[in-house]
């Protein structure tokens, strides 16, 4: 089960009373990211299934060492 709760700050069109970007409100809205936050989601939840859902034996610090590449386009199809 994935629960979601985000708070943005000095976005109005999000929402926020003001631009000041230390004034931090929960978003109302039923949103968990854009396009280009979805790969690193997608990678964490593809990382956990594959050291620690489907072997014999989790292995934690696998998971913990497996990073998603440092691109714009991370896990995004060519």
């Amino acid at each position: 089960m994935l629960h979601c709760a985000i708070a943005v700050a000095g976005q109005p069109a999000l929402g926020c009373p003001d631009r000041n970007p230390a004034h931090f409100v929960r978003l109302q809205k039923p949103w968990i990211g854009c396009v280009y936050e979805l790969p690193p989601l997608a990678h964490e939840r593809d990382a956990w299934v594959r050291h620690v859902l489907s072997p014999d034996r989790p292995d934690l610090d696998a998971y913990l060492a497996d990073s998603l590449p440092a691109s714009p386009r991370a896990g995004v199809p060519a």
